[in-house]
């Protein structure tokens, strides 16, 4: 039994086992003041402004569905700025050492779980690492048993995604991104795939600089080129001029992209440019179920705007927070680790900390009004994600940028 599993177990958190008396546990809460410190690290975006205040509203909304009876959890929000190490580091530091904190969550890049781990290991605090999954944590991070890993699960559809395009498009591909987007581990997350599905990657462009002939340049040698079908991997209005630049040149190569270029807000905006192309999700507002139903009510209620995927993350890290700070209640010491969430059943590996959930293929089409909506093609159940995808260590090339994908 490895040492997460053991410390899921001491926590009430262990997947098919109880808990039991033993020294090593999560850090008990102030009971004489019946609360429950949970330090949150929340950066900033320049580019996607309304991200971190979506991220906030759907933890308390998480937060605020529990009976108000027992111990209540306090948040301690920290700005980290766009969320590199030393302003994390910094934060961490506080949080431990002045506020005394139960459990962290930190929404960062992957990569800087490793120097909070540092702080936050030896104090035995939990640390809940979210983000949009754009990159993998390494070997050391999955051994730590304090890490646990909620994400928009980006790598692993970016995965899931090369490999519906080699089985459904063709095998030869090509790779549309900017400078920013190539920059994470979704791109070989990708370009793994595909070889392992038996497909070639044509050609990768990459928006180096952002120049409009770069868009025409790129369109003009797909329309000459023998590729079969198109990753996009961008965001926001480099994904938009993109599109727009496709539809000009009268391109038929299907599109795949990411779950974050179809954002409602985005289909919105980018209109009929948006119409007919591909990409998995790990939540679209539309699932038909009935935590999402009540997770979409509750927060156009609550907030009065519908949620994005940083609402929906927000929401199902408060659920975990709950679940950690409720990890001496009957029904968590007896049970599996799974919450019913809007996305579908959550599970643990117990071997990474890593959450797992389902993955869903849609495809844009117009809607009311003439505006692209969402329709979910295929529901994928998903295991052992990290260990069928995560690759990318053994190239020479290495990602780079250490914030949050989208907070810059």
């Amino acid at each position: 039994m490895n040492s997460r599993r053991n410390f899921l177990k001491y926590a009430g958190l262990a997947l098919g086992t109880a808990a039991t008396n033993v020294p090593f546990s999560v850090k008990a809460s102030n009971t004489r003041t019946n609360s429950f410190k949970a330090g949150i690290l929340l950066p900033t975006s320049l580019t996607h402004a309304e991200y971190p205040e979506s991220f906030m509203n759907g933890i308390n909304l998480a937060l605020n569905s529990f009976p108000a009876e027992g111990c209540r959890i306090e948040l301690i929000t920290e700005s980290v700025k766009f969320g590199y190490s030393s302003q994390a580091i910094k934060r961490v530091h506080k949080l431990v050492n002045e506020n005394e904190v139960d459990l962290i969550v930190g929404l960062l890049n992957t990569k800087v779980a490793q120097s909070i781990s540092e702080i936050t290991s030896p104090a035995q605090i939990p640390t809940i690492i979210t983000n949009a999954g754009e990159n993998y944590p390494n070997s050391e991070m999955i051994r730590n048993p304090y890490l646990v890993f909620n994400t928009l699960d980006l790598c692993r559809n970016s995965a899931l995604a090369g490999k519906f395009m080699v089985e459904n498009f063709g095998k030869k591909l090509a790779v549309v991104s900017g400078l920013y987007d190539s920059g994470y581990d979704a791109i070989y997350s990708f370009q793994h795939a595909v070889k392992e599905s038996g497909g070639i990657i044509t050609n990768v462009f990459i928006n180096k600089q952002d120049k409009k002939q770069f868009y025409a340049h790129t369109t003009k040698q797909l329309k000459e080129e023998k590729t079969e079908g198109i990753f996009l991997l961008m965001n926001g209005e480099e994904a938009n001029t993109f599109l727009q630049a496709y539809s000009r040149e009268k391109l038929t190569l299907p599109v795949m992209t990411t779950s974050f270029v179809a954002e409602e807000k985005e289909l919105r905006h980018g209109g009929n440019t948006l119409n007919n192309i591909y990409h998995l999700s790990s939540w679209v507002k539309g699932l038909d179920n009935r935590e999402n139903q009540r997770f979409v009510s509750a927060y156009i209620e609550k907030y009065g705007v519908d949620p994005d995927q940083f609402s929906l993350l927000g929401y199902q890290t408060g659920l975990i927070a709950e679940r950690l700070q409720n990890n001496k209640s009957e029904n968590i010491t007896s049970a599996d680790f799974s919450i019913d969430s809007p996305v579908g059943q959550l599970k643990m590996d117990p071997q990474t900390g890593m959450i797992e959930g389902p993955a869903y293929l849609c495809k844009t089409s117009q809607g009311i009004f003439s505006i692209p909506e969402n329709f979910i093609l295929e529901k994928i159940e998903t295991k052992d994600a990290f260990a069928n995808n995560n690759n990318h260590t053994q190239e020479n090339i290495h990602s780079g940028w250490l914030n949050p994908y989208l907070f810059v």
